[in-house]
């Protein structure tokens, strides 16, 4: 195979090779395990064949193999590396809708950006890009375990890991991790009632699934972006638990807050605030900050879950 040119912006590639037809081939992906494509050849000859690929980062190469007519393999051939960019936070957890990331099942090592740990959880961490933020620059690390040689306010200048989806929340499996010894700043809560247009104006736009919506919490595509970021609600109601929501109270700890205009959030504080509880507080207006997980059961939007890091994100968290 030879390759004539390429052109490369956005990890994406467009690639011309030589030496058969005018067959053109566009887009395809390249993190399909499947054969992406077929092409029959003449008298062992592949002429004037356009490969336009998408999703790709780093050094990449496009992998040829050819068949006879029984299926037998007879040759593989490879292409020299094709270089894209670093791959970022938000390229990794990028969707399209509120579905799974389009890297899900392939690993991923992220060194571009300003990556801080904001929240630690007995299963992990929670990381956001400050310099890109807000849209998508959010990842929880799933660790098994809590990790022991981090803090929150720690700078990371590697993470890496398997893109994995559990129930429609993006993590990052397997991680691993350097800490930088340079210090940033922690990124600011977003608040979620907040409109669209302050933080993403481009989602207000007429063909946006979020056009005929005002506030941030009203749109699920809005909410993705903000996935795993630390987010606020503020003047939330907690709301008396019925028997059906008891249940996932005494086996996850969820509770329930609502906004003014009915929206219900899901709470978790049996970990980080303990000594609360919920039951006896129904009623209570109250103001709390935390990361935002998602749960997605095939529904149209899934439930939200915020979870405050400790009693400084829900200080009206008293009994």
């Amino acid at each position: 195979m030879c390759l004539l040119s390429k052109k490369i912006r956005d990890h994406k590639a467009t690639m011309i090779k030589q030496p058969c037809n005018d067959t053109q081939l566009s887009p395809s992906s390249l993190i399909s395990l499947k054969p992406l494509f077929v092409l029959k050849m003449k008298q062992g000859k592949l002429e004037n064949i356009n490969i336009i690929t998408q999703k790709n980062y780093g050094a990449t190469r496009v992998w040829i193999k050819e068949f006879y007519e029984d299926l037998h393999p007879l040759a593989i051939g490879v292409s020299e590396p094709l270089y894209f960019e670093t791959a970022t936070l938000s390229f990794a957890q990028h969707t399209d809708d509120i579905g799974e990331s389009h890297l899900n099942g392939h690993f991923v090592e992220i060194t571009k950006g300003t990556l801080m740990v904001t929240s630690i959880h007995p299963d992990g961490f929670y990381v956001t890009d400050t310099l890109s933020e807000p849209d998508f620059s959010h990842i929880f690390a799933f660790n098994f375990s809590t990790p022991e040689d981090i803090l929150i306010g720690d700078k990371l200048k590697v993470l890496s890991g398997i893109i994995t989806e559990f129930n429609g929340f993006t993590e990052l499996g397997f991680p691993y991790w350097e800490v930088d010894t340079a210090k940033s700043q922690l990124p600011k809560s977003i608040d979620i009632l907040d409109t669209i247009e302050a933080v993403f104006p481009a989602l207000i736009q007429s063909d946006s699934p979020c056009s005929e919506n005002t506030y941030i919490y009203e749109c699920a595509i809005a909410l993705e972006r903000l996935e795993s970021a630390l987010i606020q609600l503020n003047g939330v109601q907690i709301q008396k638990l019925q028997t059906k929501d008891l249940v996932d109270y005494e086996e996850y700890g969820q509770w329930i807050v609502q906004i003014p205009s009915s929206e219900n959030f899901l709470v978790v504080t049996r970990e980080s605030i303990p000594a609360f509880d919920p039951l006896i507080a129904a009623g209570k207006s109250i103001d709390l900050v935390g990361t935002l997980r998602h749960l997605y059961f095939g529904s149209r939007t899934g439930e939200w879950i915020v979870e405050p890091r400790d009693p400084a994100d829900c200080k009206k968290c008293k009994n």
